[in-house]
């Protein structure tokens, strides 16, 4: 899988690493999934992930997902994950694919993963 570095999410996922335990909930499954993991594993995150829970494969969204598998925080760059409020579950919306993203949303609004360190940590 070829795919960009995100400007500080290694750093980030290392760091929460160290007091969280780190689920990746994605769309993928199958192939995509597997190429995901993959290119974790290159850039040596593989200790760092949990485990992996694909959406795609389900009948609820990604927040409902967290939800029922006990994840307390959901960090996403979509903002339409983020259009209905779980109690259980709190967000932090990366914007840095939708800078002007706003509106409602039951996230915090985060515009890099060093925002968003900060937000999990206040």
């Amino acid at each position: 899988m070829r795919a960009d570095q995100v400007p500080g999410a290694i750093e980030a996922v290392k760091e929460l690493a160290k007091d969280h335990r780190i689920y990746i909930v994605t769309g993928r499954y199958g192939i995509l999934l597997s190429s995901a993991q993959k290119w974790l594993e290159a850039h040596g995150l593989e200790d760092c992930i949990e485990g992996y829970v694909s959406s795609e494969l389900c009948s609820i969204d990604k927040l409902d997902l967290c939800r029922d598998d006990g994840i307390d925080v959901m960090i996403d760059d979509d903002p339409g994950q983020f259009v209905k409020k779980i109690n259980e579950t709190w967000g932090i919306l990366l914007r840095q694919d939708y800078p002007n993203a706003g509106g409602t949303f039951c996230a915090k609004l985060a515009n890099t993963w060093k925002e968003a360190l900060r937000l999990l940590n206040t």
